[in-house]
């Protein structure tokens, strides 16, 4: 994304923010800007705020669970995952994920990431 667009859509976003802190599709899309700008730390934040909100979303948990495993902290990605398979026993991704984080963690080298 150009820096103009992320910097209008940040700007959006901020201002849903100011208007309701507690929009949890506001700061999952805040989450999912950040974390394709490569902003890790503040994509964790903001998906952490969401829960805070509604620990019950499923696709929150998956999120945070994709940020994580995109980062390579398999053991949190895992955590993460078990949750939203807790929330939604048939969210196939999840599994599929839950699945590369037991077997990295269990031979403890890289695996494909889907």
């Amino acid at each position: 994304m150009q820096n103009k667009e992320y910097d209008r859509c940040q700007q959006l976003l901020d201002e849903i923010l100011q208007y309701r802190a507690d929009h949890v599709a506001a700061l999952a899309n805040m989450a999912s800007l950040l974390q394709r700008n490569q902003l890790f730390s503040d994509a964790q934040f903001a998906l952490q705020q969401a829960l805070v909100i509604d620990a019950e979303r499923f696709d929150l948990w998956n999120n945070l669970g994709n940020l994580h495993l995109r980062q390579q902290r398999y053991a949190v990605a895992r955590i993460c995952y078990r949750e939203v398979i807790r929330l939604q026993p048939s969210f196939s991704p999840a599994q599929a994920q839950l699945a590369v984080c037991e077997e990295y963690l269990k031979n403890r080298r890289p695996m494909t990431i889907h």
